[in-house]
């Protein structure tokens, strides 16, 4: 996609799949090419490592400005590889409703602050004992903070899951019932959400 900071108002989802990374490739390199020739925008391209990164540059240098198919001698240039997390708030960051001016109330510095008045409110959900067994030893913001980290590798890696628990639907990452032992998980992620009174990014994308 384009620099989403530019194109926010614009953004579309084309969703291809195959059975392996080549096909996927070629597809993304042809796309490439084929876009509207622009200098001056950036496009951006989401990979989930940094060999994955590596790799692509060399597959869209056969595509990508190569002097004959299959050349490799092709330029990957004015391009931005973003890991997922880091291009999602991109895009949110360029919404005119995100808080810029208080900062992102879901950062984990201060959603670690949401999660310990959560804390304190365990009479809103059944499980509060599990955690208490999971970090024994822990002080109440160390505590906190564990929960915090974890919410957040919910939010940019398994969005859907989100969206779910805040339909009241206590599921894991494939959509299937929760075991009870991480029942507290949505239910303490509920109470959190009510005390920052705002849209997490699960929430708020496209």
């Amino acid at each position: 996609m384009s620099h989403p900071t530019a194109n926010l108002r614009f953004l579309m989802l084309n969703l291809r799949a195959a059975e392996s990374l080549p096909p996927l490739a070629e597809d993304l390199g042809q796309r490439l090419a084929d876009a509207p020739a622009d200098a001056f925008t950036q496009e951006w391209i989401a990979v989930p490592a940094a060999g994955i990164k590596r790799w692509l540059q060399l597959e869209l240098a056969r595509t990508l400005g190569a002097s004959e198919p299959g050349a490799n001698d092709g330029v990957v240039a004015n391009i931005k590889f973003a890991y997922p997390a880091t291009l999602g708030q991109s895009v949110l960051a360029a919404d005119p409703l995100f808080i810029k001016e208080s900062g992102d109330p879901w950062s984990v510095d201060r959603l670690a602050w949401a999660v310990l008045a959560a804390l304190d409110e365990s009479s809103k959900w059944s499980t509060a004992a599990t955690l208490s067994e999971l970090t024994e030893g822990a002080s109440r913001y160390v505590r906190a903070r564990y929960v915090a980290d974890l919410f957040d590798s919910y939010s940019n890696h398994r969005p859907e899951m989100i969206r779910a628990w805040i339909e009241g639907r206590n599921v894991d990452g494939n959509g299937s019932p929760l075991d009870a032992a991480m029942a507290w998980q949505p239910e303490l992620w509920r109470v959190t959400r009510e005390i920052v009174g705002s849209p997490s990014s699960p929430e708020r994308m496209p």
